[in-house]
């Protein structure tokens, strides 16, 4: 349980939870009305971050995916995080056995190593609205994996569903910012068997500059080895 480190609670001492990084891998695809299970938990600290696993499965113990998230919590009047063991002491980490495995959770910081050669594959101008907006008054971490959905061609997106998603939020966006998502395709193409794409998302600047404020990587495969009980 979150023993009083919810969202409401922290904001009441001037601090709050940003996510830095997810990482997941999506082995298949439910279908309505199949009964879905998820289960998550904390695993120890590493640096300023508190990793947290989530896994689903199905009703008969098919896996859908398996998650790490990188957590951090930020003191609000300076924008730095806060030591990891505070935080700890407070939920606490569950024990090592089989119902709380610990999952390979390296963190690693963004340092937009792309590869050479990629080529261009969609270029989007993604418009935040009200709906978008948490209660930090940013933009919340799922509608920038819904604008890489909807920046990829339908073709492409009749075609493949994501298996695995790499994503780094860098700086926060709010509803009045300007933004330019671009999305490039490893040489092979989107006619490989497993497409592998790297997305960035800048903001325009005041004046004039871009910053970069997320940036991902997916790797894709043919929609129908991923999705579970689809019938034709």
């Amino acid at each position: 349980h979150l023993c009083h480190s919810d969202l409401p609670a922290l904001h009441k001492e001037g601090r709050t939870w940003v996510v830095s990084r997810t990482v997941m891998k999506i082995d298949t695809y439910a279908v309505w009305p199949q009964m879905i299970n998820v289960r998550t938990w904390a695993q120890e600290p590493e640096l300023f971050f508190f990793p947290r696993v989530t896994t689903a499965e199905l009703g008969n113990a098919t896996p859908l995916f398996s998650a790490v998230t990188w957590w951090a919590v930020l003191d609000l009047s300076t924008e730095r995080p806060i030591h990891p063991k505070e935080m700890v002491e407070r939920f606490g980490v569950p024990p090592l056995d089989d119902d709380h495995p610990r999952y390979p959770a390296r963190y690693k910081r963004y340092r937009g190593n792309v590869p050479e050669g990629l080529i261009p594959f969609s270029s989007t101008t993604p418009t935040p609205v009200y709906e978008d907006i948490d209660n930090n008054k940013h933009v919340n971490n799922v509608a920038y994996v819904q604008w890489l959905l909807d920046s990829l061609p339908p073709s492409f997106r009749s075609t493949y569903k994501a298996s695995m998603l790499d994503v780094s939020w860098l700086q926060q966006v709010y509803l009045e910012d300007c933004l330019t998502l671009h999305a490039t395709i490893h040489p092979a193409g989107q006619d490989s068997a497993c497409p592998h794409l790297h997305h960035t998302l800048t903001r325009q600047e005041k004046d004039g500059s871009e910053t970069l404020v997320w940036a991902a990587e997916s790797y894709w495969k043919k929609r129908d080895s991923m999705v579970t009980g689809l019938v034709g």
